[in-house]
This record gives C-alpha cells, sequence and structure tokens, in this order.
C-alpha cells in the first residue's frame, strides 16, 4: 500500500528546482559528494559509495554509457557486481510524492 501513494513521474515532469535555463542534462558541471542526498528508500550503503566516487566525477561519468538526454528515456550505466562489470538499462522515471517533490535520492 505504502508505494500507491507515490506518482511516477518522468525526469522532464519534475522540477528539479534548477534555475539553468539549459534545459534537462545528464551531467551539468561536475559531479560532488554534496550531489548525493539519502531520501526515504534506506539504501544509505549505495549512496556513500556514489558519494565517495563522487569525490572524482570523473568516476561517476564513466560509470554512464548514455551521456545525452534522449526521447526514449532509457540510459545504459555500467555497474560492478560481484567483480563483473555488467551494463544495465535504466529508465527516467522517478517515484515522486504527490506534490510533485522526488519521494527518494
Amino acid at each position: 500500500m505504502k508505494w500507491k501513494q507515490y506518482v511516477w513521474k518522468r525526469a522532464a515532469e519534475i522540477d528539479f528546482k534548477d534555475d539553468s535555463s539549459e534545459g534537462l542534462t545528464v551531467f551539468r558541471d561536475k559531479v560532488e559528494p554534496s550531489d548525493i542526498q539519502q531520501g526515504a528508500l534506506g539504501d544509505c550503503y549505495f549512496l556513500s559509495s556514489l558519494s565517495v566516487l563522487a569525490e572524482k566525477s570523473e568516476r561517476i561519468i564513466r560509470l554512464f554509457e548514455t551521456t545525452e538526454v534522449n526521447e526514449y528515456g532509457l540510459y545504459s550505466i555500467k555497474i560492478c557486481k560481484n567483480g563483473e562489470w555488467q551494463n544495465i538499462l535504466i529508465d527516467d522515471f522517478f517515484p515522486c510524492n504527490p506534490d510533485g517533490t522526488l519521494a527518494f535520492s
């Protein structure tokens, strides 16, 4: 029942509180550890790993095979699982609270 409270929105439909006129991008400027914020999901172990990687933003950027926004909303990333690198497809749908804010990190 908890999941029914969330509304799924594509990235272009979310107000990210960004004053930039550039529009939606995969990366803007550089990635910093402060960009990683804990949400309600309880995945702090994963987020702390991303935060450490973000100390050198090129480490995060190298994980993304797809680096440009595309109309399909599909992005290929590389994740190392059990010592083996795998390509994973992710989409740009995010769970949002009823007020339209992101529900998780």
